[in-house]
């Protein structure tokens, strides 16, 4: 994904929704808090995954571990809970719908000033 400077929302949903379409199966992007954090710390935070045919977005109030949901294991376009995201994971297909869920996330749910506020990281499959 390139890097590019966010200065609202709608900018930051298109930039995820383009950026999520160049990940690779097996590609990580995490967002949250604009500083380091550690594994399982207490930290508002979302995950998106590549997966064939789609992403596994998970959002969750502790810090996310690398294990991931299998996309089997998951119903497309259906919210499920599971034990590594506090808030939930999604299966889609729809990088908008994926893009806005983590937007949403941070913009409606937890009230989060603007895109500068978060901190990115990006993983590449190995």
């Amino acid at each position: 994904m390139r890097v590019r400077v966010c200065f609202g929302w709608d900018d930051m949903a298109a930039w995820l929704a383009e950026g999520l379409g160049t990940m690779d199966p097996g590609d990580v992007l995490d967002v949250g808090d604009g500083r380091a954090v550690e594994d399982d710390e207490l930290v508002d935070c979302a995950d998106v995954t590549r997966v064939e045919g789609g992403w596994i977005v998970r959002l969750s109030r502790i810090a996310l571990v690398d294990e991931v949901v299998g996309e089997g294991e998951l119903e497309p376009e259906v919210w499920a809970v599971d034990d590594l995201a506090t808030d939930g994971v999604l299966l889609t297909g729809d990088a908008e719908l994926a893009a806005g869920a983590v937007v949403g996330w941070f913009r409606d749910r937890l009230g989060v000033v603007g895109p500068a506020a978060l901190g990115f990281s990006y993983s590449e499959a190995v």
